[in-house]
């Protein structure tokens, strides 16, 4: 992350017109997402589905004003996979070692198949196989929307 954590919530904070936040979440670093794949491909052998996303832990989506001044951004965190699900709709891991919103699994979305969006990975991982995977390491962040 380029900016000041502190700046980044103060901007958002004070613009008249602030992006909005889409999401809070931890931002794997690169060696994590190799790590990841890497394991996912040794782990279950499968193919990745159409569309590759694997890049972070969603913490909450459409955070308040109030939830992103209170969020940790800048806050390096590790998570531990913990287990993996997969259909012919999305590939997940179901991970541990952070905090997400009331009601939300942790988890990081690995792929999707053409048209499918990225919230049935929710569901999907209610269901996942429970087992030891690699520590995974990111950054929290505030995601604005386009």
């Amino acid at each position: 992350m380029d900016a000041d954590p502190e700046q980044v919530v103060t901007r958002f904070l004070t613009s008249s017109k602030p992006k909005p936040v889409l999401y809070l979440g931890l931002i794997l670093d690169r060696g994590s997402l190799d790590k990841l794949l890497a394991w996912w491909d040794k782990a279950t052998g499968e193919p990745l589905l159409g569309k590759y996303i694997a890049h972070h832990v969603t913490i909450q989506f459409k955070p308040s004003t109030e939830q992103v001044a209170q969020a940790e951004v800048g806050k390096r965190h590790s998570v531990q996979v913990v287990g993996w699900a997969s259909d012919d709709k999305a590939q997940a891991v179901l991970v541990s070692g952070i905090q997400v919103a009331s009601g939300q699994i942790a988890h990081v979305t690995i792929a999707l198949a053409p048209g499918i969006a990225p919230a049935y990975s929710k569901e999907l991982v209610r269901h996942a196989a429970k087992l030891h995977g690699p520590t995974l390491t990111g950054e929290v962040e505030a995601v604005t929307g386009h």
